[in-house]
């Protein structure tokens, strides 16, 4: 029975809702590249896009002579006899059967071992795999040979060939987000390069993905040729600190900055030469107070002041020592000491280290009974230092603590106009409210619509006081009674307060603001607009989503905002059952942006939502042969993700179990993590009681990743219940129909509660089974659940006659 996909493709998620930054210490990985030069070299994309079935011919074509030559392997022989011509289509590709019928006779026979003998076919399959991919790459046909040295990994990844060879491809292709997948999927300790990691580490931190750069990283440590080089070693220590200090693992961070700390001591037993220390520090006090932060965080003080005391003596100020001498002491709970040292700073305090100093400040007075003292304090050292915009923030933000909202209010305005932040935002809002100055604050939001700055962007409870009916009101009165002459900015204050309305879920009001901006041809219009009509969409009111997106159009006269609003007034027709006119807008849209593929993904979903699986499957074939070549940017290989969960999907649908699962396999091999398409296979495999071990390693995986997802555990539940372990199947379908459940997983459940004895209870899931079934207009199911609560003796009324 093929269960509706959950998260890909056919998700019910909504399709609308498709669509600290501090660097302290440099990226020093460009000295490990000095130290060892890379060896792959980038070569342009093919562009081709082949259909699956020459891939398929072309990978059958090469398995004999290829694995002839495997004799490594041992199988290659069986191998090499066993591959004769197959048909170019899905059907059967590297099934057992075709590739060694004798091996997979025997593997049938060992129904006792059934995991081992799945294992050892895993490994046979592999080789398959391996062998085309050599002789793709051999050939030059590198993208072939990627997709197949990644599946061979995929099927046995304790081949550490087979992974090295895959990741090489990857580089060599400039496919660098690639590669990052298969290592994070597959690396192993000493098993690459480390000139195929680095390329792979830079490309990661130059992203911000810090944290998937440590994981890849922390694979170098172990590589038997690093410890030769001291050197990168300790740049590579260097690196995984400072990306665990970004992410926030302290622990992690401060044992790598261990290591380096003692080696850069005068007495460690093979001391660094002045050139040495001089290359892993580059920015000495940067260096060492960051590694003096790391430990501080990670509750080892001692190790923090003595990083502290040497950024002083490689050239700190003495304010800055003070200032972290105070942070050691506070950490001890010396709070005389931490005062005494912190007044240091405070007669020369640097922008740079932001509102952190205060913080400190206010702790520590706290502590020693004395925090009606830190506003004079703050008004000291912001006398002596009034262009320091961190200080005045903090005496700002003391000014409003203490009720003194003029004074808060002056402060915070200069703040704002010379570093706009979040914070400043949000303090002057605080103000304004708490002393009813509708007008600065109304003027305010206009501002912060102008720059950007959104309610999202606020703290729970301070979006939960902008949206109060009385704030509200006030608002609103006030910007009737006194507009600004500014057209610009009077619709910026529009937009904001429309965006207060849709959060206080206040439609009427949102879309008479929304009209009014619509009119204007506000530039602020598209904006509110969507988040008003996402809105709609979430509260199913697709109609006024129509409505809204309709009269937008009518108004716009530029080519791309038409070109966005008729791709979301696509997806509302569709879900308003306006099919035809759904399809008509999304051409309109494709012809309008056809360098965006989301576009043309638009056209699939709208003909698979509708049932309409032929189109559908066209139409995802057809953005499969624009995209399917393009490694330009992630979002593009999203879509063509999406896509072919899409056809798996349809496949599977209809019945057309080997295509499903080959869409399925090729997502897995760009994206070896993938929860869903490792689900779905998974799923897929189960529910044809086949591959069941590899089908629960399969759904163990996406379960780990979304815990809570339902259509996950049902999964999980009916590959347990296919392997006979049905007690703790039951357990996970339970979880699975908790809330809301698919038909199917009642079914499911059902099927536990039977093969366990509860009879009552599974005709109690069956019957809320079939009146889902029929919800649906399912009758072929519904007929299936008949039959189930009749074997059981439980009364169901007959099926209603079909209609004429």
């Amino acid at each position: 029975m093929t269960r509706s996909l959950t998260k890909s493709a056919a998700a019910s998620c909504p399709f609308w809702r498709s669509a600290n930054s501090c660097q302290p210490l440099p990226s020093i990985l460009s000295l490990v590249g000095v130290l060892f030069t890379s060896s792959f070299a980038a070569v342009p994309r093919s562009g081709r896009c082949e259909p699956l079935a020459i891939t398929a011919r072309k990978t059958c074509e090469a398995l004999p002579s290829v694995v002839a030559s495997s004799a490594n392997f041992g199988w290659g022989e069986a191998l090499a006899l066993s591959a004769g011509p197959v048909e170019p289509t899905f059907r059967g590709l590297f099934e057992p059967s075709n590739l060694c019928p004798v091996l997979w006779q025997q593997e049938k026979a060992a129904q006792a071992s059934a995991a081992q003998a799945e294992e050892e076919w895993d490994r046979v399959e592999a080789l398959a795999h391996y062998s085309a991919a050599r002789k793709f790459e051999h050939e030059g046909e590198l993208e072939l040979a990627l997709r197949w040295y990644q599946r061979a990994v995929r099927y046995d990844p304790q081949s550490e060939a087979a992974f090295q060879s895959a990741v090489r491809v990857a580089l060599r292709l400039g496919r660098l987000e690639e590669a990052a997948r298969l290592i994070r999927a597959y690396g192993k300790p000493g098993v690459l390069e480390l000139t195929q990691i680095l390329p792979v580490g830079l490309f990661l931190i130059q992203r911000g993905n810090y944290a998937d750069a440590a994981e890849i990283l922390e694979l170098t440590l172990a590589d038997t040729k690093l410890p030769s080089n001291r050197l990168a070693m300790l740049a590579i220590r260097m690196e995984l600190g400072r990306l665990y200090f970004l992410t926030g693992d302290y622990e992690k961070s401060a044992g790598h900055f261990a290591e380096v700390v003692t080696a850069l001591r005068e007495d460690a037993p093979e001391p660094l030469t002045a050139e040495q220390r001089k290359s892993l520090l580059r920015q000495p006090v940067t260096a060492w107070r960051l590694m003096g932060s790391s430990f501080l965080l990670a509750n080892q003080i001692d190790r923090a002041e003595e990083c502290f005391r040497q950024a002083f003596a490689a050239g700190g100020t003495q304010a800055l020592l003070g200032f972290d001498l105070a942070r050691v002491f506070k950490a001890r709970g010396a709070w005389a000491a931490a005062e005494s040292a912190l007044s240091d700073y405070l007669k020369d305090p640097r922008e740079e280290d932001g509102l952190e100093p205060y913080r400190v400040l206010t702790t520590i007075l706290e502590n020693l009974g004395r925090r009606q003292e830190l506003l004079s304090k703050l008004s000291e050292a912001q006398r002596a230092r009034p262009d320091n915009v961190p200080l005045a923030f903090a005496l700002a933000e003391e000014y409003f603590r203490q009720g003194m909202l003029e004074e808060a209010a002056k402060l915070g305005e200069e703040v704002l106009e010379k570093r706009p932040t979040i914070e400043g935002w949000q303090l002057l809002l605080r103000v304004y409210q708490q002393g009813h100055d509708w007008q600065k604050l109304l003027d305010l939001l206009g501002r912060m619509q102008q720059e950007g700055v959104t309610l999202e962007n606020l703290e729970a409870d301070l979006r939960k006081i902008l949206i109060q009916p009385e704030v509200r009101k006030q608002l609103l009165d006030t910007l009737i009674s006194v507009p600004p002459s500014d057209e610009k900015k009077l619709n910026a204050q529009k937009a904001a307060l429309a965006s207060l309305a849709i959060a206080a879920k206040e439609f009427p009001t949102a879309r008479t603001l929304v009209d009014q901006l619509i009119n204007s041809g506000s530039e602020h219009c598209l904006e509110v607009l969507l988040e008003l009509a996402f809105a709609y969409g979430d509260s199913k009111d697709y109609e006024a989503g129509c409505e809204l997106i309709n009269a937008a159009l009518a108004r716009s006269r530029d080519a791309a905002q038409k070109a966005v609003l008729s791709y979301y007034l696509a997806g509302f027709l569709e879900l308003s059952g306006k099919t035809e006119e759904a399809i008509s807008v999304a051409k309109q849209a494709i012809e309008a942006s056809r360098e965006n593929p989301r576009f043309q993904l638009r056209l699939g979903w709208i003909l698979l939502h509708a049932k309409r699986n032929e189109e559908a499957a066209k139409a995802y074939r057809e953005l499969l042969e624009r995209w399917e070549s393009d490694h330009s940017s992630s979002e593009v290989r999203q879509v063509v993700r999406e896509a072919k969960l899409a056809l798996s999907h349809l496949a599977a649908l209809q019945e057309r179990f080997d295509e499903a699962v080959e869409w399925l396999e090729q997502v897995l091999d760009e994206f070896p993590n993938d929860p869903s398409a490792c689900n779905d296979l998974g799923y897929l495999w189960a529910d044809q009681n086949v591959r069941l071990h590899r089908a629960l390693r399969m759904i163990q995986k996406a379960v780990e990743a979304e815990p809570d997802n339902a259509a996950y555990r049902d999964s999980l539940g009916w590959v347990l219940f296919r392997l006979g372990r049905y007690e703790e199947a039951l357990g996970e379908l339970q979880k699975a129909s908790a809330a809301d459940p698919d038909p199917v997983i009642l079914d499911h459940l059902g099927e536990a509660y039977k093969v366990v004895g509860q009879l009552d209870k599974a005709a109690e899931a069956w019957q809320k089974a079939l009146e889902r079934f029929l919800e649906q207009d399912n009758p072929k199911e519904a007929d299936k659940i008949r039959k189930k609560l009749a074997e059981i003796g439980t009364q169901v009324p007959a099926p209603a006659p079909a209609k004429e």
